[in-house]
């Protein structure tokens, strides 16, 4: 679903080196969200939100992550050697 910020448009800004636009609210975008611009031959630019995880936080399930990528298990222990 599509949404239309209430201002017809938006106007892009200098803030240090960088160029900033804004957000509509009613986007519902939350602070410190993380977004990857893209820039289509176009002109037109798209935010895509970040879904990768962080694998450096505490609640990161290893197993989880190599299921979804489909990472294959090592196979059989020999030893001590598993360290999950």
């Amino acid at each position: 679903m599509e949404k239309t910020p209430t201002a017809s448009n938006v106007k892009a800004r200098k803030q240090g080196n960088s160029i900033t636009l804004t957000v509509p609210a009613s986007f519902g975008v939350v602070p410190d969200a993380i977004y990857k611009p893209v820039l289509k031959s176009d002109g037109t630019i798209v935010y895509k939100p970040n879904k990768n995880k962080n694998l450096f936080d505490t609640d990161f399930n290893f197993r989880e992550a190599m299921r979804e990528m489909n990472i294959k298990d090592n196979g059989n222990l020999v030893g001590k050697e598993n360290v999950w």
